[in-house]
């Protein structure tokens, strides 16, 4: 079943997927791992020195965590925000709560967030999804990827201005040089912030409890007005060349065993290829 379809289409809600990789860092890149795409900024990665200017998603030999922000947010022209979401909504408002993880440290209107469903794909790190881990296990490199984020915007803007940018705040979408009052979008500067080098996790400033926008406020979901549209993508909805479906007999208690097995009949039924008996389960009930 996961690998049948880990391919989904970003705008609908996938099943689990499960891929595994390295935990958090934020790697120093050089201007030119990066790349801007589709007129705003989308930050290509590529730690073995790689660029590919024909190909505007993000490169496949990212490390799997990596806390950079080119895996997790786009911007484009209009000031549209991407954020991308690696975990697997099914429900628990797991796209709404990541971004507004990053939407947070990057400062962004809340309605001008969009969330784009990752793929299943080992540069993202672990992408299971279960055990109210999603957050846990990502809550601070996503703040250091938006904030690393704001800070390249509000870099490219104190370069347009030729001011020091700690002159400069961004702030819901726009950053502002305070003296002089001036003022550009997120959109505006996302061309130039493209070419920004990713500051190291060191020099990232995250913002204080008493800073938070979005964490541990109520925010508008952006997976119910999918639901309610009857819009978004489901699982049970994907058919994929040669996909075929299997349910499993459960014991009605934890370690129960299979006794004897009779499946002649079932082997009649139409439709039926296989029946499987699965080995007895061993302590401790975890994941098998």
């Amino acid at each position: 079943m996961f690998g049948n379809h880990l391919d989904l289409a970003p705008s609908g809600l996938t099943p689990m997927m499960q891929t595994r990789g390295i935990g958090p860092v934020i790697t120093n890149i050089s201007r030119r791992g990066f790349l801007g795409a589709t007129g705003g900024i989308l930050l290509s990665v590529a730690l073995a020195g790689k660029v590919r200017a024909q190909d505007a998603s993000p490169l496949t030999d990212v490390a799997g965590g990596d806390a950079t922000p080119s895996l997790w947010v786009s911007i484009d022209r209009d000031g549209t925000v991407k954020i991308t979401c690696h975990r697997s909504e099914m429900g628990q408002q797991t796209w709404t709560a990541m971004a507004q993880i990053v939407a947070d440290e990057l400062d962004a209107p809340w309605e001008d967030v969009e969330i784009v469903q990752a793929p299943g794909d080992a540069k993202y790190g672990d992408q299971n999804t279960d055990g109210s881990r999603s957050v846990r296990y990502n809550f601070h490199r996503l703040r250091v990827a938006g904030a690393a984020m704001r800070a390249m915007l509000t870099r490219a803007a104190a370069e347009e201005w030729n001011v020091d940018a700690q002159s400069c705040v961004a702030e819901l979408g726009m950053v502002t040089h305070e003296e002089t009052d001036r003022q550009m979008t997120y959109g505006e500067l996302a061309s130039a912030a493209s070419t920004q080098a990713v500051p190291a996790e060191p020099d990232v400033r995250l913002k204080t409890r008493e800073q938070w926008r979005y964490i541990g406020q109520p925010v508008p979901s952006l997976t119910v007005p999918r639901i309610v549209r009857g819009d978004s993508i489901y699982g049970i909805d994907v058919n994929r060349p040669n996909m075929v479906y299997a349910v499993i007999a459960r014991p009605p208690q934890v370690f129960g065993r299979t006794g004897t097995v009779n499946d002649t009949a079932a082997r009649t039924v139409p439709g039926v290829l296989d029946i499987v008996q699965l080995p007895d389960l061993e302590p401790p009930a975890l994941f098998k």
